[in-house]
């Protein structure tokens, strides 16, 4: 992996960002990578070593959320963790039957079993599936997720969190045994004041929502399904690979922006419309002298994928105006 540094982050700060600590393994594909579309998951893999470079800036949010993850973890596996659950006023029944990590010989009838950060994988269509999951709870998959309080509040990364836990459960049948999972959100830009006035904005910083996840054979259909287009499509040309979906692209909803004048179009429209109809309706009440500018439904997902460079879809987004940089 090479790095560049256009906007000269420190090094005290550079050599933070450009550390990867991830299990990076042959011949296996992660659950978080069959979650990608077919197309970004071929192309990414076609790019060569020198040419794959990455700014350094884009990597903060994943290293806040690593850097999270690793303060959690070593939260659990602090030597005073049973004083610490008493100090939070738990009961000794809870706190003194806690293990970490148990093998099942450590295991009675009275443990609550804490599991972290364990890698398992699982043969599917002779392809080596690995996952590694943050946390599991007395048979419950959870999952912490510093992210903004729009996605959740819009809900626009759910399928891929039940997805994501589903494939975690999959892997590990004997450890996950509940058919819900948590999703722990810790909103990077959660704001007190916003709390108490936009309507379904989180009342904290963190908050957890519970989420069903799908069966075993739900799970198992979607990443034979994955496995098998990605073999299928392995030395497919570039044009002629899948395209990705709305969905796969983080497509917006388009919108109908009226401008009172006409002669304004170039800042901040008068008012947007999620349709013709009401659009057309505040331009006439106008007196019919403003315009109304169709703007498609905008694509967001082409700004972090790896085979931005490569791509042809990601291409003719652009001269449609669909995709902006």
């Amino acid at each position: 992996m090479h790095y560049t540094n256009t906007s000269n982050i420190s090094l005290a700060l550079a050599v933070f960002l450009a550390t990867d600590d991830y299990d990076h393994e042959p011949n296996t594909i992660s659950a978080t990578s069959l979650m990608k579309s077919t197309r970004q998951h071929i192309l990414s893999k076609r790019i060569p070593a020198e040419e794959n470079f990455i700014d350094i800036s884009t990597l903060v949010p994943s290293k806040l959320g690593s850097a999270i993850h690793g303060g959690i973890e070593n939260a659990w596996l602090n030597p005073k963790v049973h004083q610490i659950i008493e100090s939070l006023g738990y009961p000794k029944a809870v706190h003194e039957n806690i293990k970490v990590n148990p093998t099942p010989e450590e295991i009675t009838d009275k443990t609550i079993a804490i599991y972290m950060e364990i890698r398992s994988y699982l043969d599917v269509l002779g392809v080596k599936v690995s996952g590694k999951f943050d946390f599991v709870g007395d048979g419950q998959v959870q999952d912490f997720k510093n992210t903004s309080v729009w996605r959740y509040i819009y809900q626009t990364s759910k399928q891929d969190y039940i997805t994501q836990l589903s494939i975690y459960k999959l892997l590990n049948p004997d450890i996950i045994t509940k058919d819900t999972g948590l999703i722990h959100y810790i909103f990077s830009d959660w704001s007190k004041m916003d709390s108490l006035r936009v309507k379904d904005y989180p009342p904290s910083r963190i908050l957890t929502q519970r989420i069903t996840l799908m069966t075993k054979e739900q799970t198992l259909a979607y990443v034979k399904n994955k496995i098998s287009l990605i073999l299928r499509h392995q030395n497919t040309p570039e044009k002629d690979l899948p395209l990705c979906s709305d969905e796969e692209l983080w497509r917006k909803d388009p919108l109908w922006k009226y401008y009172k004048n006409p002669q304004k179009t170039e800042g901040r429209s008068t008012k947007n419309f999620d349709n013709a109809k009401d659009a057309t309706i505040k331009l006439v009440e106008d007196g019919s002298v403003g315009i109304v500018k169709y703007v498609p439904g905008q694509v967001v997902a082409c700004l972090y994928c790896a085979a931005f460079s490569r791509c042809t879809q990601r291409e003719s987004l652009q001269q449609n105006g669909e995709l902006t940089l």
